[in-house]
């Protein structure tokens, strides 16, 4: 993706608003977590809420880190497929430019074989 903000970009679904935000909401889900594990130990002041606390607070963290790598995972496999299709139609109009020349890939091919 390209470093430099384009609206029309943005308009067109071109670009990806979304993985601009993973991280504030990875660190919005780290501060919910926190607070909940925090009411739920201060909710019960027993050993059994404070183990439930602590739970929530590490199951959440490890939950929010999972839940935002995988949509940056799906949001990289996005852009790489963007990329391979620009490199694809950028093949397709060398071989179309060549086929105007009357060249073919085929005889490429032969041509690099005989020179081995």
């Amino acid at each position: 993706m390209d470093d430099q903000f384009d609206w029309k970009n943005l308009l067109h679904f071109d670009a990806m608003l979304t993985p601009m935000f993973i991280t504030l909401i990875y660190w919005g889900l780290l501060v919910l977590t926190a607070i909940t594990g925090l009411a739920l130990i201060l909710a019960d002041l027993s050993i059994l809420g404070f183990i439930m606390g602590l739970f929530t607070m590490l199951i959440g963290a490890f939950g929010a880190r999972i839940s935002c790598e995988i949509l940056i995972v799906i949001f990289k496999i996005h852009e790489n497929l963007h990329t391979l299709a620009g490199k694809e139609s950028s093949l397709a109009d060398q071989e179309q430019s060549m086929a105007d020349q009357g060249y073919s890939m085929a005889d490429q091919e032969y041509s690099l074989a005989d020179n081995e």
